[in-house]
């Protein structure tokens, strides 16, 4: 309900982006709910919203979409069509996460077609791009870790200079008392 009063309001404020992104929104709750007609009605809409105003990565994820839809209804020729759009979507602009998805499509796509060997050469690009984008992950956490280490290790060089800076700023007052009471002492004995 709350998705369909978000699609009004984006509408009535002429907001075509928001417009489209609350109607893939719509047909992913469709989808969910295994009404994969309607999803595939909201998911149109959007592809038009989408192509009217050049968002190509939103465009690909509509195409994917209704591919998705097609391939739960049984319509592999129309779903293997939206997906080769969506693949050259996907592959043109790099949009790798897209390209996830697609991959995953066509797998599903070619497994129900009995394409086995086709399904199994999708399966690989997928688990290969899943892969790559798991290390591209991973050496960031591993970068941003090593970054915070080195940032905590010079905090830490910093505090312990600072108490060493303050430790010789006390004993150096110290020194100088020492040396006024020893200066006051000999005036005194020498008088």
């Amino acid at each position: 309900l709350n998705l369909l009063k978000s699609a009004a309001a984006y509408e009535r404020l002429n907001k075509p982006r928001k417009l489209a992104n609350s109607l893939l929104n719509m047909g992913e709750v469709k989808d969910l709910s295994k009404l994969h007609i309607e999803a595939i009605e909201y998911y149109q809409k959007a592809l038009t919203i989408n192509q009217s105003t050049g968002l190509k990565l939103q465009e690909g994820y509509a195409l994917n979409n209704i591919a998705k839809s097609l391939i739960q209804i049984q319509k592999y020729n129309e779903a293997e069509q939206y997906c080769t759009k969506a693949l050259n979507i996907a592959l043109k602009e790099k949009f790798k996460p897209l390209l996830v998805n697609v991959y995953n499509n066509l797998y599903t796509l070619n497994k129900e077609n009995k394409k086995f060997t086709v399904a199994l050469l999708y399966h690989e690009k997928l688990l290969d791009l899943k892969d790559s984008l798991f290390d591209v992950q991973k050496n960031k956490q591993m970068e941003d870790l090593r970054a915070k280490y080195e940032s905590e290790q010079k905090e830490r060089e910093n505090q312990s200079l600072l108490l060493e800076t303050e430790l010789k700023g006390k004993q150096l007052k110290v020194t100088r008392a020492l040396l006024f009471a020893i200066a006051i002492f000999a005036c005194i004995v020498t008088i």
